[in-house]
């Protein structure tokens, strides 16, 4: 029908229904002074059309334009009145850089994207958007992780802000990933992150059935937002070989075998990472639990760490941490709290501090007899304690010199690379010997005092028995030395003339030098021991 006509005194209402607009060769400049430094984004070849049918049918149109910062951007789709919106962003190598001032100040972004980012809802804040682009040459810096190369991203994300929700798909494997000197991933080793984005009672966003994949390492998890992002993660069992290319830190201590990490928490601002779990190293036999926190990894990557084994190897375990090999064997049990850092100027050993406790059961010091060193050390006496085991008709002092022992036990206080022992025992089948003092990690010299006891088998091959042999057994060490493949034992002269004399070995030697060469023998020997032979 018609219109109807205007009341006296009002002026007619024109409706104007715009069918098509076009607009060719034309630049825009948007400056965004919301962020510091300014974001300017300009526009040049700008290509816009749009066609209507009615003011009630959402237009179509398209856009195209080149960046003045790089690359050139696409659009076909719908919008309304009402500034809703169903568009197509395509983008051809679009440069990335003028976006960095939207991150934490002394991030670095760089690289282009391409690819499409399809979005529905109100043009400002759309309530679907889904992505499939790829970043080339990019490098992006962020709280110390450094990512350089080619990156695909996909997302499919609904609600809006206020309540996001959805699931992305990350695959850097063709990019190089660093964090500060502890951890470079290789272009080629898999990176890949997936997960669903959900909204928190608090309204915060948050991430489930989050899956990492950093080469053969894969774990399960989720991700909380708020003052700190916190991610929970476990891992199931996965091969160590080669991860010392990943994390230089390891390259000194050679890992393969298998290793499992559980109940793994990070968090950021600052970085820490906080778990549990069991490790592998050299031999996959050699089971070590681990559970503690890692800080300060952008900088020397300091650790606490609680450490638990049982009848692992101890020759494989001493030969992958020190400078020797293959000179202590047994079932070694440990048990240990340690800090430190495994980065910075200073190596990991000399930065160690804490506590362990071990126990080495069954095993061998291989060609290390320390009854037999402390006899050679008696110097011009040493023959005699042979020579009267021999004049007693006893088994030969050799018998016991062999490198097994049943045992060895000790608590050890460790800083700065050396470890401080009062209770250090090493028990032997018919001797034992306890000692105190320092020794070095890093090539395992020793500084101690200590004393060795023989047993009642020794006791008897030099003469003595009963009681009264019980009560007087030990040999104090004035100081062992070297290393703990290669000790030097002192025994002071007076020790050993009295240890001599009160075995009775002085005095049979005695006899038999006096039947042999008569008086002046005994006289002789008399000095040596110091007018302390038995019967005067």
């Amino acid at each position: 029908g018609q219109p109807a006509a205007p009341a006296e005194g009002e002026s007619a209402a024109v409706d104007i229904a715009l069918a098509g607009f076009e607009l060719r060769d034309s630049a825009v400049v948007l400056e965004d002074r919301s962020v510091s430094p300014p974001v300017i984004w300009e526009a040049r070849n700008v290509h816009l059309r749009a066609r209507g049918t009615s003011q009630e049918e959402p237009v179509a149109f398209d856009l195209s334009l080149d960046l003045a910062s790089g690359g050139r951007l696409a659009a076909a789709g719908t919008a309304t009145l009402a500034r809703e919106v169903d568009v197509e962003l395509m983008l051809d190598a679009v440069a990335v850089a003028p976006a960095r001032s939207y991150l934490e100040p002394g991030s670095e972004l760089a690289g282009a994207l391409s690819g499409t980012i399809v979005a529905r809802g109100p043009v400002a804040v759309p309530t679907s958007v889904g992505i499939e682009v790829a970043l080339d040459d990019g490098r992006f810096q962020l709280e110390g992780m450094t990512l350089r190369g080619h990156v695909d991203i996909e997302a499919d994300i609904r609600g809006g802000l206020a309540s996001p929700r959805g699931t992305f798909d990350i695959d850097a494997t063709d990019a190089e990933i660093l964090y500060g000197e502890m951890f470079k991933k290789p272009p080629g080793d898999a990176a890949t992150v997936t997960g669903s984005i959900v909204t928190e009672s608090d309204g915060s966003p948050g991430i489930d059935d989050v899956h990492l994949k950093i080469r053969n390492f894969e774990a399960d998890g989720r991700v909380r937002t708020g003052k700190r992002i916190r991610v929970v993660a476990n891992a199931p069992p996965f091969d160590l070989d080669g991860w010392e290319e990943l994390i230089p830190a390891l390259a000194d201590y050679d890992p393969s075998g298998p290793a499992r990490v559980e109940d793994l928490v990070v968090m950021t601002s600052p970085l820490e990472v906080r778990g549990r779990g069991h490790l592998r190293i050299v031999a996959a036999d050699q089971v070590v639990g681990i559970r503690g926190s890692l800080r300060d990894l952008d900088r020397d990557m300091r650790y606490r760490v609680h450490l638990e084994t049982s009848d692992a190897d101890t020759n494989r375990l001493v030969s992958t941490f020190t400078s020797k090999r293959d000179f202590v064997y047994g079932l070694l049990t440990l048990d240990g709290d340690l800090h430190g850092t495994v980065a910075g100027e200073r190596p990991p050993l000399e930065s160690l501090d804490g506590r362990v406790r071990i126990d080495v059961d069954k095993g061998r010091l291989r060609g290390v007899s320390l009854l037999q060193l402390t006899f050679d050390r008696f110097g011009a006496l040493a023959p005699l304690a042979q020579l009267a085991s021999q004049l007693l008709g006893g088994p030969d002092l050799e018998r016991f010199y062999g490198d097994d022992f049943r045992e060895i036990r000790g608590t050890f206080g460790v800083g700065e690379g050396v470890v401080r022992t009062d209770d250090l025992r090493i028990v032997y089948r018919d001797y034992t010997v306890d000692l105190r003092g320092t020794l070095r990690l890093r090539d395992l010299d020793i500084d101690m005092t200590g004393r060795i006891t023989i047993g009642e088998r020794i006791q008897e091959a030099l003469g003595e028995s009963g009681a009264a042999a019980s009560a007087r057994n030990e040999i104090p060490l004035a100081r062992v030395t070297g290393s703990l493949d290669d000790p030097q034992i002192r025994v002071t002269p007076e020790v050993a003339a009295a240890f001599l004399t009160r075995t009775g070995a002085g005095a049979k030697v005695d006899e038999a030098l006096g039947e042999v060469l008569g008086e002046e023998a005994g006289d002789l020997l008399e000095g040596i021991l110091g007018g302390s032979r038995r019967g005067r």
